[in-house]
C-alpha cells in the first residue's frame, strides 16, 4: 500500500484528472522527472503523484521548483497516508488543498 501511487490504485484519477483541470499543457512527472524535467520549464503545469512512502521528498522538490519557477502551477496528488510527514509542509505551499474521497 505504501509503494502504490495514486494512478496505481483504483478508480483511475489521471483521465478524469487531466479532464478536471484547465487547459492540455500538464506534464506528469515521475520520479526521475522530479529531479530533471521540473526544472527544466519555467512556465509549465506539472502533477505530482508520489506514493506515500515517498511524498515528502517529492513534496520537497516540488517547493524548490516553486521556489525557483514561481510562474509554473502544480498539481500534488497523493494518497492520504503517512500524512503527518508531508501534510502542513503542503498546506505551507498550497494556494488551495482538497481531499478526493476513494469510494468503496
Amino acid at each position: 500500500r505504501l509503494k502504490a501511487n495514486a494512478f496505481n490504485r483504483p478508480p483511475p484519477l489521471l483521465p478524469w484528472l487531466l479532464e478536471a483541470l484547465p487547459g492540455n499543457d500538464w506534464t506528469v512527472l515521475d520520479e526521475e522527472g522530479w529531479f530533471r524535467k521540473a526544472y527544466e520549464d519555467p512556465k509549465d503545469n506539472y502533477i505530482w503523484y508520489p506514493a506515500p512512502c515517498l511524498a515528502d521528498a517529492c513534496l520537497e522538490q516540488m517547493c524548490e521548483v516553486k521556489h525557483i519557477h514561481p510562474e509554473s502551477s502544480h498539481v500534488f496528488l497523493c494518497p492520504a497516508i503517512m500524512t503527518v510527514k508531508w501534510r502542513k509542509q503542503l498546506a505551507k505551499q498550497s494556494d488551495s488543498m482538497f481531499l478526493v474521497k476513494q469510494r468503496a
